[in-house]
């Protein structure tokens, strides 16, 4: 698939280059506009594990891990989520994609540019905007299939089906006072280049990158009139992006004085390659990161529709210049727990004529209506149910040992171990006997993945690659980044 930049050409003489991401987390928490508190409406976030409802420099440098390809960025970076109001009523989340962020040098060539600061923060967009973002940062592309044939780049969301992918995006501010780490509207620390030489302004005169933060969703299956934000904004018009800065050491500025790092496919596409980046890539890391900080206690629609947007967001139509609408009645906050008791899932939306593949299990419940033998038309979700209960495995397992595992899952299904558990290689074949499975597998230290076959992709690998200890067990091992430990039942075989 070819990928467009939506915003900004290469223009200036210095380093540039993509990181790619996998998004941590779904959830109400703003540490930059509403820190300490559940926030007003529904983000997606991407980078450091302990991104929380509060901000400071030692969370993010404690976060085990980064949804960010390069490991050393454990900075976090976040906009309102895209949801659909289904034709009952109700409300789902719109499947993320995929996340890019460019750091792009548009400043004159020659210019020297300044890595951000830890704890720098900015915040771009107004949620409540009724108009167009007059700087022209806030954009919308239909970028894949896209049935209409036109073509759509536009500072709202469209007005015909998208296909498959639409894109959402906003370019920072690249200019700072050199002063504040942020600001009390978390803006006026900031500035865009401007003029005829797009320089910083005097007020701003320190020469930064501009990070471009695009978030791209799977829409196939919603028509557009069903699409806004998490705000209730159909229109769009209120998009807006924060960012929370935390990179390990001078990697990068380092990336930034690299010569090599002049391309803005770097460190995937075409061009010179990032030579300080590309060392520091790390693709496996990036989709096993997890959030590991608590977070409110509530449904998002990832897994099921739900009646209302979290927090009190009406829909309404900014582009007709409706007011945002207020309820009649304060909607209750959340609790605040730990992630595993809520997650993300990872799933599929089935096409009509399709059949389910893959199976949502949540702390010991799975998804059981409809079959996974019957059709899906129209489009369905699957809901958790509470899954029948046993003692134990009804069968002996037997140690398969350690196997790679791969994008595409050898095992399809995970199971997310309840709070207060701690995973042995004997709960999780306990917890896939109990859904009907006949294979288990420990991956990363506390996944527990089932399935009644193995793709082909995982093979068999060497006994020390799994090497992280299970929480419950010490003694045992569960798998490792990318690589598990397989049980199988009943003397299964791969």
């Amino acid at each position: 698939m070819k990928y467009f930049h939506l915003l900004t050409s290469l223009a200036g003489g210095g380093a540039s280059f993509l990181l790619q991401a996998q998004h941590i987390a779904q959830e109400r928490f703003d540490p930059i506009v509403q820190p300490g508190v559940v926030s007003g409406h529904l983000h997606t976030v991407v980078g450091a594990s302990t991104f929380s409802q509060s901000f400071s420099p030692n969370i993010q440098a404690n976060a085990h891990c980064s949804s960010m390809i390069v490991q050393e960025n454990k900075s976090n970076y976040w906009m309102p989520s895209l949801v659909a109001r289904l034709s009952n009523g109700s409300f789902s989340s719109v499947p993320l994609k995929e996340t890019r962020v460019y750091y792009l040098n548009n400043h004159a060539p020659g210019t020297h540019v300044t890595a951000f600061p830890r704890g720098f923060r900015m915040l771009v967009g107004n949620p409540g905007a009724t108009s167009a973002d007059p700087a022209g940062k806030i954009k919308y592309r239909c970028q894949d299939g896209f049935a209409s044939g036109r073509e759509f780049l536009q500072d709202h969301l469209p007005y015909f089906d998208c296909g498959d992918f639409l894109r959402a995006s906003v370019s920072f501010p690249d200019c700072w006072d050199g002063k504040n780490l942020n600001s009390t509207d978390n803006k006026s620390h900031v500035a865009y280049r401007y003029g005829g030489n797009l320089t910083c302004p005097d007020s701003h005169p320190v020469s930064m990158m501009q990070i471009d933060l695009e978030m791209g969703y799977a829409t196939k299956g919603f028509k557009w009139d069903q699409l806004m934000l998490s705000t209730g904004d159909q229109a769009g018009y209120g998009l807006h992006a924060d960012y929370l800065s935390f990179w390990e050491g001078d990697l990068l500025q380092a990336a930034l004085n690299d010569s090599s790092c002049q391309n803005r496919q770097n460190i995937f596409g075409d061009g010179a390659q990032c030579a300080t980046l590309v060392p520091h890539r790390n693709d496996n890391a990036m989709y096993s990161c997890r959030l590991e900080a608590a977070i409110p206690q509530e449904e998002t629609g990832v897994v099921t529709p739900i009646p209302t947007l979290p927090g009190c967001n009406l829909p309404y139509n900014s582009t007709a210049n409706q007011a945002k609408p207020t309820c009649s009645s304060t909607p209750p906050t959340p609790a605040i727990g730990p992630a595993s008791g809520f997650v993300n899932f990872s799933w599929q939306r089935a096409t009509a004529g399709t059949k389910l593949v893959m199976i949502a299990i949540y702390n010991g419940f799975k998804s059981n209506s409809p079959p996974l033998s019957s059709p899906c038309s129209p489009p369905k979700t699957l809901a958790a149910t509470p899954a029948s209960t046993s003692n134990g495995p009804t069968a002996p397992w037997a140690s398969l040992g350690c196997y790679t595992d791969h994008t595409d899952r050898g095992l399809q299904a995970q199971v997310k171990v309840a709070s207060g558990l701690s995973l042995t290689g004997s709960l999780c074949q306990e917890l896939c006997n109990r859904n009907g499975y006949i294979y288990a597998g420990t991956e990363y230290g506390t996944q527990c993945w089932c399935g009644n076959s193995v793709r082909t992709t995982s093979t068999k690998a060497n006994e020390a690659a799994c090497n992280m200890p299970c929480p419950g067990k010490t003694s045992e091992k569960c798998g490792a980044a990318w690589f598990m430990n397989l049980y199988s039942k009943n003397s299964a075989t791969t």
